[in-house]
Formats: structure tokens, C-alpha cells, sequence
């Protein structure tokens, strides 16, 4: 009784249903905006390292590669003051005085780096001590 029910009203609501439906289903279109060009407008490309410019010299750039005041140690290369060899006495807070630096937490910024590199070497020597078997 229950199936004589059923099959009669789910067939009442397909046809409802399509009925209703809209033949062609809504075109999917690339909404964009009134000011939306073809083309691409604006580029803005951020880098820095220090006071110098990136990598690769553009024609505005005001550190060409061949300038070795603006690439004392080598074109792309990090200065003294910023390169860390992974030895812990390379990262006294002392070295990380710059003179001429206009970055105004760069201190701050560098001392959070130290510290947070102190911490690490100080738990992969705690583990290697503890676990002189490890993969460590």
C-alpha cells in the first residue's frame, strides 16, 4: 500500500519539477567590472635587501650589477653583517648593527632571528645528548 503511494507522488513531482525547470540551463559569463581590461596593467614587484636593488638590473634600477659599492661582496650576495654560516658565535646581536640601515625594527626583527636560531641549536644539542643514538 505504502509503495502505491509513493511511486504515483514521485512521479508527480518529477514532472512538476521539469516542467518548471527552465529548458537552456543559465550560460556561465565572466562577470567583470566596468574598468576590467583584456590586458595586464600594473605589475609591482617589491624586493629588498638592505639599501640594494634586486638581482637582475632594469633600466631605472639605481644599483647597476657592475657597481661594487652597491655589491660589495659579489652581485646577489648577502653582506657580512647578514650572512649566517651557521655558527652560533656568527649571530651575536652585535653583528647585526648596521650602519646606514633605514629599517626601523631592524633590530628588533633581527633579534627575534637570533634568538629563535638559539633555540633551535640549543634543542638539537639537547637531543643529541640525550639520544646519542638518534638520526639526529
Amino acid at each position: 500500500m505504502a509503495v502505491s503511494l509513493l511511486v504515483p507522488t514521485a512521479i508527480i513531482i518529477y514532472l512538476i519539477r521539469n516542467a518548471v525547470a527552465p529548458d537552456d540551463p543559465p550560460s556561465v559569463t565572466n562577470s567583470i567590472g566596468p574598468r576590467a581590461k583584456p590586458s595586464l596593467q600594473l605589475v609591482i614587484v617589491v624586493t629588498r635587501h638592505g639599501k640594494r636593488g634586486p638581482m637582475i638590473t632594469y633600466p631605472t634600477c639605481p644599483y647597476p650589477i657592475d657597481d661594487t659599492k652597491a655589491w660589495p661582496y659579489g652581485v646577489a650576495q648577502l653582506t657580512k653583517a647578514l650572512y649566517i654560516d651557521g655558527d652560533s658565535a656568527s649571530l651575536e646581536p652585535s653583528d647585526f648593527n648596521i650602519p646606514g640601515c633605514d629599517f626601523p625594527c631592524a633590530f628588533n626583527l633581527l633579534k627575534n632571528i637570533t634568538e629563535k636560531y638559539y633555540n633551535i641549536t640549543d634543542f638539537v644539542e639537547e637531543c643529541q645528548l640525550n639520544y646519542t643514538d638518534s638520526y639526529l
